[in-house]
């Protein structure tokens, strides 16, 4: 696969939450990031249509962590394209949402989001408030960054065995979420 289709794919996997409903949860924008390799592919319309079919069901992870479920499902794709593998790209993508989901939410939302918004407010006392947002998204933005970078590129190597022999690994991403959390409980009680 071309350089240029993995970056487009990635890039488009930043806006998977965009176009989020209730039926369906982040499909559309999951079939959205996967459309640069039916460009490359030149598929015929019967198999452009039957590919997006496929990833149009329901699918919800946390969107932080859906760089590397789509680049797993790409990966298969491509594997299954080439007669090399007939992994169900659909199977593992349906069985990676949920754990994923799990760790993101608990990680980003439940640990980094709340202490990097500690550390923000810490700053708007100490020093200007200007600076506390510019904090904030100095601590929150780069680790999601890393996570979406990291997760595709590790998904593009191994494709169904991402969830299993790198540090996407439940056991070490429970690591990280406590090594946030206690700084975090320390600063809400230090601020209150």
């Amino acid at each position: 696969m071309k350089k240029i289709t993995l970056v487009n794919i990635f890039i488009r996997s930043f806006f998977i939450h965009v176009t989020l409903n209730f039926r369906r949860m982040q499909n559309m924008g999951f079939a959205m990031s996967i459309i640069p390799l039916i460009g490359e592919w030149n598929l015929q319309e019967s198999d452009a249509d039957e590919l997006m079919a496929k990833h149009l069901q329901r699918f919800n992870t946390n969107p932080y962590f859906a760089a590397p479920v789509i680049g797993a499902a790409v990966r298969l794709e491509e594997e299954k394209r080439g007669g090399a593998s007939n992994a169900d790209a659909v199977a593992i993508k349906q069985s990676m949402m949920g754990p994923y989901a799990a760790i993101g939410d608990t990680f980003f939302w439940g640990a980094l989001r709340p202490f990097a918004a500690i550390i923000a407010v810490a700053v708007a006392f100490t020093s200007s408030l200007i600076m506390a947002p510019v904090a904030f998204l100095l601590l929150y933005t780069p680790s999601q960054i890393w996570i979406r970078l990291k997760g595709r590129i590790s998904a593009g190597k191994t494709g169904d065995r991402v969830h299993s022999d790198d540090e996407f690994a439940p056991d070490r991403c429970q690591n990280t979420i406590s090594i946030v959390d206690y700084p975090e409980l320390f600063f809400s009680v230090a601020i209150s």
